[in-house]
């Protein structure tokens, strides 16, 4: 009797990076807005293998994404072209050795004034992310997802 054998090739994790930013509004934004923008966003982010995290203070932005890194180039050159917020700081721009948020193409929170800051002034270095993938995960990546 002929046995097919079927050999499986195991193709190793195609790179990740993230980027994490805290960014002002120019004016408040409206929840339909902030709906509309979840939905546009969302759609395109799952094309291009884009997850994440947006909280809004009602002041600030502070946005957590990850993904292929030309794909999280582009998005993220799209998002600092914007004419709805102003960039204020990038608390992280880097390799990730796997994903934090696989199950959010963009998980949006409206978050008490004050909590931005206080997710921003963390610590994010690369090393801390990146421990995410020995199995615990970072005290800024827990944060985010307590929200």
């Amino acid at each position: 009797m002929d046995v097919d054998v079927i050999e499986t090739i195991r193709l190793p994790n195609p790179p990740l990076r993230a980027v994490a930013y805290v960014s002002e509004v120019r004016r408040p934004w409206s929840v339909a807005e902030i709906d509309r923008l979840l939905v546009s966003s969302s759609a395109v982010n799952a094309q291009l293998s884009i997850t994440g995290v947006l909280l809004y203070d009602g002041l600030r932005f502070f946005q957590y994404i990850e993904g292929p890194p030309a794909n999280l180039f582009d998005t993220y050159d799209r998002i600092k072209r914007s004419s709805r917020h102003d960039l204020i700081a990038e608390m992280y721009n880097d390799r990730i050795t796997a994903r934090h948020f696989p199950q959010w193409q963009m998980a949006c929170r409206k978050v008490q004034l004050g909590s931005i800051l206080e997710v921003s002034a963390q610590r994010w270095s690369r090393t801390r992310l990146a421990l995410g993938a020995l199995g615990e995960k970072p005290e800024v990546i827990q944060q985010l997802l307590a929200f």
